[in-house]
């Protein structure tokens, strides 16, 4: 027998798929883009320039790593199980290493080709000046050590989950826990014991292991050593995924059907849609509009949603007030990690916002349901209220808490304090707080008739989830990200900065303004949302869709 054959055949079909070829092409053509925008607006010597052209290409590549785990793996595993396929393999000679492995080449080695593409162009800096040979090699090793953490991470949750709203929200999670749970947990640690902490809690961060690589952090000997431990211990986590997502698939593929009428099967069942005396409360919402009715349901959604806030919440409460009882040192400290929890708790909502603005529509599509609610006698205005309402309930109040963090940031801004934020500097933050606010509310707009859209449009959940993220999301912060780095050289002035943040802003409700009313407008019409239906149990809706369009319209 072949050794790893799911492997070579995936290898051999990437060979000849169109996609591989065009994925570095359009990787490369983006980050040459951004480069040339780097070194078109930035004014300095070659030493600086190439250096913000090395950290921002760095940057970049870096986020692209973190993500590819939460988009390309998540839900590789997770999907097979729901369709029932993943079993068939088991009835061949295949071990389950050869199954993860060959998912995780088929899924993966597109991103892998994109992080190639990107690597020359990382390079470039060093013909500049400012940049090193071996502070490229090491920030080359730490960018593909993340993404197989990524990817490795990804491929463990989905051995052991079934949808794919559990499998991507674990691996966000995860991938936030490491990257910024354990360095905010490392500078409580210093602060409360007055040391420097013990550093191993950063070893398993790829952001502190992207920061070390560089020469200005790996000169000193302990620097050296935390650099090598760090990549060392990424490294061990990322093979021990590969290891128990080979363990746990031939066992988790079947739970389902065993576990079907036990108690531990109930209790779950229990805690994610309530008691039958709640489902008995709720069930008023049937009655008024059965899709209102099936997208509260579902608990799942709204307890992740308050698990968050929950969280944060109190961490950023600690912070805030360290950020007026702390001595004089320590007071921006912690100011800065406050508003960095906020803005964290921004990006998770509306992710959260994505991922079930698009599920309804795009499970049910698979399934081949879609066509059942639309011939049903519910007339399509029903469908989409019910599932904007549904949204509404379970995003509300967590938005509001959003915003009181935002509002009570502006009121230390604009009232007098130890920190000191006045001139200038109180205007950009006051800026950022009330336009992230009202920011805020518009990309949930958005979010939440995008997500529907493409929820219907891709022919995969995350597909939809990611479609509708880098519609809302990715030009406006990749505008953002060019900013920052055009005036990191301290040249602009604030008067600068304060316009370039007010265009940002315009530009982003407008762009939320235009998406969300096109969307919600597109929803409209049945026709040509059928016609772009795509996905291997929509065939039936796309057949039927000539006798279903005068039942709903």
């Amino acid at each position: 027998m072949t050794l790893l054959p799911i492997v070579e055949r995936e290898l051999r079909l990437a060979s000849r798929r169109k996609a591989s070829y065009w994925m570095r092409a359009l990787m490369a053509l983006g980050m040459m883009l951004v480069w040339l925008c780097l070194l078109a607006g930035h004014a300095g010597s070659g030493a600086q320039l190439g250096k913000v052209l090395f950290i921002a290409t760095g940057i970049l590549a870096l986020i692209f790593c973190l993500f590819a785990g939460i988009f390309l793996t998540a839900d590789c595993l997770s999907s097979e199980k729901r369709e029932g396929t993943l079993g068939l393999l088991f009835l061949t000679d295949l071990k389950g290493y050869d199954v993860v492995l060959g998912k995780l080449v088929a899924t993966s080695l597109g991103a892998f080709y994109g992080l190639l593409a990107i690597l020359p162009l990382l390079g470039l800096p060093l013909l500049i000046g400012g940049v090193s040979g071996a502070e490229f090699w090491r920030v080359t090793l730490a960018l593909i050590v993340a993404l197989l953490f990524s990817l490795s991470l990804g491929m463990f949750v989905s051995a052991v989950t079934r949808e794919t709203r559990q499998a991507m929200s674990v691996t966000l999670l995860l991938l936030v826990g490491t990257t910024g749970v354990l360095p905010v947990a490392y500078t409580v640690q210093s602060w409360l014991s007055g040391t420097s902490g013990w550093e191993g809690m950063l070893w398993p961060s790829p952001v502190y292991l992207y920061r070390q690589a560089f020469d200005g952090y790996f000169g000193s000997g302990r620097s050296v050593s935390a650099f090598w431990c760090s990549l060392l211990t990424i490294a061990v986590l990322s093979l021990g995924a590969i290891i128990l997502a080979s363990l746990c698939l031939p066992r988790s593929w079947r739970q389902k059907g065993e576990m079907t009428g036990t108690s531990g099967a109930k209790g779950r069942s229990r805690w994610r849609f309530g008691s039958a005396k709640a489902l008995a409360a709720n069930r008023f919402k049937l009655q008024e509009n059965p899709i209102y009715w099936l997208g509260t349901r579902d608990r799942m959604a709204a307890v992740t949603a308050w698990g968050i806030v929950g969280f944060v919440l109190p961490l950023w409460f600690c912070f805030l007030a360290s950020s007026f009882l702390a001595n004089r040192g320590r007071r921006e400290m912690c100011f800065s990690i406050c508003f960095f929890i906020s803005f964290a708790l921004h990006q998770l909502l509306k992710y959260m916002v994505a991922v079930e603005a698009s599920r309804r529509f795009s499970e049910d599509g698979e399934s081949g349901a879609l066509e059942l609610m639309l011939a049903s006698p519910l007339r399509l205005d029903e469908i989409l209220g019910g599932q904007s309402r549904a949204l509404n309930e379970i995003f509300r109040i967590p938005i509001y808490i959003t915003l009181l963090t935002n509002a009570c940031l502006f009121m230390v801004v604009i009232v007098p304090n130890s920190l000191r934020i006045d001139g200038e500097a109180a205007v950009i933050f006051s800026e950022l707080f009330l336009g992230g606010g009202v920011l805020m509310l518009a990309d949930y707009f958005a979010l939440k008739w995008v997500g529907m859209r493409m929820g219907l449009r891709a022919k995969k959940h995350p597909r939809a989830i990611f479609g509708a993220l880098a519609r809302i999301q990715l030009v406006p912060w990749l505008a953002v990200l060019l900013v920052f780095f055009l005036t990191a050289g301290g040249g602009t002035s604030a008067d600068a900065v304060i316009a370039l943040f007010f265009f940002w802003l315009l530009f982003s409700f407008v762009l939320d303004f235009v998406l969300g009313v096109r969307s919600r407008e597109e929803l409209a019409n049945v026709r040509e949302l059928l016609a772009q239906a795509g996905g291997a149990g929509r065939q039936t809706v796309r057949a039927g869709a000539a006798r279903i369009e005068p039942i709903v319209g």
